[in-house]
């Protein structure tokens, strides 16, 4: 599969309107998901780990799911990241881990899925009993949130 974001990898974590709206999207995570250090975590769409540094101090373990293995390259080096989280390579929708979680989260990842009903399906799979699921993206936009036609997005947004 090739790495669509192989060259935006590079400067991902520079993007200053990127980093506001993670910081945004994981203080509302912080602050609408009851988090525990026992907790086990599916990061669908992990990228860098923008979202995945700001909920590693609360859980017991980031499970980081990309199928960029250049956006997962930058967040392993991540310091701040060792010990708490691990990198999975891999789509989740057709080659499942094998874990169930307490909780899956997914930040701005869902619009390059292409067939969402069978994502669902895979993150109730991959739940515990009593798991929650936390998502967040695009809602129903006009394309103008990708400035260029881009291979690997699929919708522009959810209702």
């Amino acid at each position: 599969m090739a790495d669509l974001f192989k060259e935006k990898s590079i400067n991902w974590d520079a993007n200053v309107a990127r980093v506001k709206m993670s910081l945004a999207i994981g203080t509302c995570m912080l602050e609408n998901v009851e988090l525990s250090n026992q907790m086990s975590i599916l990061d669908f769409g992990a990228d860098t780990g923008l979202i995945a540094s700001q909920v590693a101090p609360h859980v017991k373990k980031i499970t980081a799911i990309d199928v960029s293995e250049s956006m997962l390259e930058k967040l392993i080096s991540k310091i701040e990241l060792n010990g708490k989280v691990e990198i999975l390579c891999q789509d989740t929708t057709s080659q499942p881990t094998g874990v169930q979680y307490d909780l899956i989260m997914s930040a701005m990842a869902m619009h390059h899925v292409e067939d969402t009903n069978n994502m669902i399906q895979k993150f109730a799979e991959h739940l515990k009993s009593g798991g929650k699921i936390a998502l967040a993206d695009l809602d129903s936009e006009d394309g103008g949130f990708h400035s260029t036609p881009t291979e690997g997005v699929f919708r522009q947004g959810f209702d």
